[in-house]
């Protein structure tokens, strides 16, 4: 056999070898495809206020983002139940100009939370985050009138909600993801005045950042 056909038949032999693998590496149902973690998923938040329309807010919090939810993740869909603690001051004002009152609020929220993935490449994606949540809230208001002044207890209802835009990274394709997320909060809190009998509506408006982490349990 000539140099020449020898060289023909091994080309063909390589041909014939290599067509199965490559037709096997074409076929889409044989190749498993990447895709984000499922299942059970706990999530953490550590939020700050940017801009608040109250005069004081706690650094780790903001007005109505919940500090721990627990839940269920899908392909596209999250949700779960969050469990926030938050502290806020405010000055209430009136006409009468020698009345001065400074209230602290300590509110508890229980917030059913949804997160929608907008885009999702790899193991990253963008969501919305969407929350409204319902609660207690106890006010203490010190207040000076002229030459008088005292400190007042009282409770109340509170109602939260907030919209938020964020990214995250499932690292190594593992349960463990971590992003940003910013957006606007809003808590309402109805302060009962068990004295004279009336309830009063507080509103606190939050623009939030926050840094939030979550574990998925496959």
């Amino acid at each position: 056999m000539s140099r020449r056909s020898t060289i023909i038949v091994s080309a063909l032999l390589s041909a014939c070898l290599l067509a199965p693998a490559a037709g096997a590496q074409s076929v889409p149902a044989s190749a498993p495809s990447s895709s984000m973690p499922t299942g059970f998923a706990v999530k953490g938040a550590l939020s700050a206020s940017v801009f608040s329309s109250a005069d004081s807010v706690s650094f780790f919090n903001a007005a109505s983002v919940p500090a721990v939810v627990l839940g269920y993740r899908m392909a596209r869909l999250t949700i779960g139940l969050g469990l926030g603690l938050f502290r806020v001051s405010y000055i209430t004002k009136v006409e009468d100009p020698e009345f001065k009152s400074r209230d602290s609020s300590t509110s508890m929220l229980f917030t059913p939370r949804f997160e929608i993935a907008l885009v999702q490449r790899a193991m990253a994606e963008a969501y919305i985050a969407l929350g409204f949540g319902v609660g207690f809230n106890v006010v203490t208001s010190k207040w000076e009138a002229g030459s008088l002044d005292g400190e007042d207890t009282d409770s109340g209802v509170a109602l939260g909600g907030h919209a938020g835009l964020g990214g995250r990274v499932f690292f190594g394709g593992g349960p463990f993801g971590l992003g940003m997320e910013i957006g606007w909060s809003g808590l309402f809190l109805s302060i009962k005045d068990n004295e004279n009998d009336e309830t009063a509506w507080q509103n606190i408006n939050d623009f939030y950042a926050a840094l939030v982490g979550i574990f998925v349990f496959g």
